[in-house]
């Protein structure tokens, strides 16, 4: 096996270990993950988002649709090369990995919502959420008078691709 194999077995497996922790830790959450991966699907900043911005600021609205754009070109692009596999197709795939280290496969509960069929890696949700989010935070924080009005954007922002980030994550739960 080569370096590069090595290195991106690690990253699935601890992909796959994160995912069976939040599976375990925040199981009363899945409606609420659910909620957040329907919300911030990379879609709706097309058909919902990019028309409200658009109407509120002209300049801003188109920014955050090219942003949108690319970083949806950019996420089809990096899934080409990476061709990021899904933790269920790379748990069975990589038996021996587990069995090797735990005599076992670990247990991921798969849902309808994760039975996605494209590479899983780079995450369209959190790449198309982040370009647009941080256009749209941009033209707000811009125009803000106040420092704390700039912080809660930012701080805000970050929240909401945290939450992105973990219910991509934890769509293994949902």
């Amino acid at each position: 096996m080569n370096a590069s194999n090595d290195f991106f077995d690690l990253v699935h497996k601890s992909g796959i270990e994160s995912t069976v922790y939040l599976q375990n830790s925040f199981a009363g959450l899945n409606a609420f993950f659910v909620w957040i991966s329907v919300v911030f699907d990379p879609g709706y900043s097309y058909i919902f988002y990019f028309p409200l911005i658009y109407h509120l600021n002209r300049k801003t609205g188109l920014q955050a649709l090219w942003a949108t754009a690319i970083a949806e070109w950019l996420n089809h692009v990096f899934k080409w090369i990476l061709f990021g596999e899904r933790p269920y197709w790379w748990i069975f795939e990589n038996k021996h990995i587990w069995e090797a280290a735990n005599g076992s496969i670990p247990n991921l509960t798969q849902f309808p919502i994760t039975c996605e069929t494209g590479p899983g890696s780079p995450s369209g949700h959190v790449m198309v959420n982040s370009a647009f989010g941080f256009v749209f935070v941009n033209g707000i924080v811009r125009k803000a008078g106040h420092q704390w009005l700039k912080v809660a954007g930012w701080s805000f922002y970050s929240f909401c691709l945290s939450l992105i980030a973990v219910s991509r994550d934890r769509k293994s739960v949902v």
